[in-house]
């Protein structure tokens, strides 16, 4: 996740049971700024990791409470990314 931390707009890939089950199916799920439209998106991952995406789906997640006592609130939200990308294509390099 190296690259991915210096990369404006991206905060993040997401790595659970489900997701990774997707990336076998070459779709890779990424947290993303939630100002950035799908076309923007698109064009991010593409000049970013010279790769060709073929569909973007989005959503945002519902907010989550921040867990202390006082003041309360929410956490930040953001928006959540599923990149399917061209047979072949990935977003970790060989190198890593």
């Amino acid at each position: 996740m190296g690259q991915l931390a210096t990369v404006e707009g991206i905060k993040g890939v997401v790595v659970t049971l489900k997701t990774c089950k997707l990336v076998e199916q070459n779709r890779w799920t990424l947290d993303v700024d939630p100002h950035l439209n799908k076309t923007q998106i698109r064009q991010l991952v593409e000049s970013t990791f010279g790769v060709q995406v073929l569909a973007v789906n989005t959503h945002m997640p519902p907010r989550r409470r921040r867990a202390v006592t006082r003041g309360g609130g929410y956490l930040p939200r953001y928006k959540r990314a599923i990149v399917t990308l061209r047979q072949g294509d990935t977003l970790v390099s060989d190198s890593e």
